[in-house]
């Protein structure tokens, strides 16, 4: 990031921000998973220089160079595997739908991933069109569903006039986030609906999900820092909510000022130093934690390579010594951590090397894990980290 980016919120545009934690080194990509354990362990590492906002509370890598994660066909997040996300996915898109025509609309989502999201949309009579520069063409063609491999650009493109634009997971990897709200004023309607759905900055921060710290997320979002971002680029924020067990933030969005009607908490102004606090407090406890249960030898199991386990075994000066990482991803079996370099297996494969202790990654698992162990036949301690 510039110097500019150290001293001005890239949300709200503020000037009162300043340092508050500086993290272990993490690989400049989490969510890239090399085929060969030597490419792996060599994905440069880098500190995250975290800063906060005391006027919106966001929460920002000042640190961030834009040059090094690379998103291509190799970039894989999708958590549509997990019947518990995709339940709740399913009844998001539900949610959605009942903003759009009976018949026809145009429905658009830039940052589409795969596309799995989108095509809880797609029917005969609807336009579907989703732009993602990492996109791979392995998602199955469907009725009214288009997906290009690169990102949506208005001059190119022009404006799509769609009644639904979503944008999910997207804003907290620009270092400028600002500059890609023009892209959703220019694809949507006038009168149509601006999805945005970020991490939840107050969940990371206030709620100990540490984990969810990356290189290539290098803004966490509060309430009021989204709704500050909306509204300094043109939007009215209709709703503000956090969403998927408070983990993330899902906003409709406007054109129409006269639908400005959702609020945002004050910000907490104790929070960034308690922050800090609980990280440094959170990586002391699991560094111990760890330290004991391997010298007793036991056999353990991270479930769930994904940004929160990425972190995790990186973040551990003794996380590469973890046995076995598990995904329910069919793309991301038999590649490789990015950093400590585990092979990522599937539940299956669990059965032919049980773990002693199976560590979950998010909360929201626990219950679905758990079951498919018993499934397996699998006995063994489970905890939440």
């Amino acid at each position: 990031m510039t110097a500019r980016g150290a001293s001005e919120c890239p949300a709200c545009g503020a000037r009162d921000v300043a340092p508050v934690v500086t993290t272990p080194l993490l690989p400049v990509i989490a969510n890239s998973f090399p085929s060969d354990p030597e490419r792996a362990r060599a994905i440069p590492r880098v500190a995250l220089e975290l800063w906060s906002c005391a006027r919106c509370g966001h929460l920002f890598n000042a640190a961030f160079d834009p040059a090094l994660p690379v998103y291509d066909q190799g970039y894989e997040t999708s958590l549509h595997n997990s019947a518990h996300f995709q339940a709740w996915a399913e009844k998001l898109a539900s949610r959605l739908s009942a903003l759009l025509p009976a018949h026809g609309g145009t429905v658009v989502e830039l940052g589409c991933g795969r596309g799995e999201f989108l095509a809880l949309f797609a029917r005969d009579d609807r336009r579907c069109l989703g732009f993602d520069r990492s996109y791979d063409g392995r998602l199955a063609t469907r009725a009214g569903l288009s997906i290009e491999a690169r990102d949506y650009d208005p001059t190119r493109h022009g404006p799509l006039d769609a009644e639904l634009v979503a944008c999910r997971h997207v804003l907290e990897h620009l270092p400028a986030p600002a500059s890609h709200m023009a892209a959703l004023r220019a694809a949507s309607a006038p009168r149509g609906t601006v999805y945005v759905e970020v991490p939840n900055g107050l969940w990371t921060m206030r709620d100990g999900g540490i984990w969810d710290l990356v290189h290539e997320h290098c803004g966490y979002f509060t309430p009021r820092s989204l709704a500050s971002l909306a509204r300094r680029t043109g939007f009215a924020v209709r709703s503000l909510e956090p969403d998927y067990g408070g983990q993330f933030l899902g906003a409709e969005l406007a054109l129409d000022p006269r639908a400005d009607r959702a609020t945002a908490p004050a910000v907490d102004p104790t929070l960034a130093a308690r922050f800090a606090t609980s990280l440094r407090t959170h990586l002391a406890d699991w560094n111990e934690r760890l330290a004991h249960e391997l010298d007793a030898d036991r056999r353990i199991a991270i479930w769930g390579a994904g940004t929160k386990g990425v972190t995790f075994l990186n973040a551990l000066p003794r996380g590469s010594e973890i046995a076995l990482v598990v995904d329910r991803n069919p793309f991301k079996r038999g590649r490789f951590v990015p950093g400590t370099a585990q092979r990522i297996v599937a539940p299956q494969d669990l059965v032919s090397q049980p773990p002693d202790l199976v560590l979950v990654m998010n909360p929201l698992y626990r219950a679905e894990i758990a079951a498919e162990l018993v499934g397996l036949g699998i006995r063994c301690d489970v905890a939440v980290v």
